[in-house]
C-alpha cells in the first residue's frame, strides 16, 4: 500500500459515504472540484452501481425466504 493509494482510498471512502465533491476537493488539495469529480466520478457510479445490485439480491433473497416461509403453513394444513 503506497501513500497514494492511502490517498485514494480516503477519498473514495469520503464520497462513497456522500461528502460533497467540493468539500472532498479542499481536504484532498485539488484546484477545484471539478478535478475530484474527474477523477473518482466513474469509479463512484461503478461502487453506486454494485452497491443497487447487492441490495436488489438481498432483496429478492428476503423475498423468496418470505415466499418459502408464507409457503410453510400451507404445506402443513394440507398434510
Amino acid at each position: 500500500m503506497t501513500p497514494h493509494n492511502l490517498r485514494h482510498s480516503y477519498a473514495s471512502q469520503l464520497l462513497l459515504d456522500g461528502t460533497d465533491f467540493v468539500e472532498v476537493a479542499g481536504l484532498m488539495g485539488h484546484s477545484s472540484p471539478a478535478v475530484t469529480l474527474s477523477i473518482y466520478a466513474h469509479w463512484i457510479k461503478r461502487e453506486k452501481s454494485q452497491a443497487q445490485e447487492r441490495l436488489a439480491a438481498g432483496i429478492m433473497g428476503a423475498t423468496e425466504e418470505n415466499s418459502e416461509e408464507a409457503q410453510t403453513p400451507n404445506r402443513l394444513m394440507n398434510v
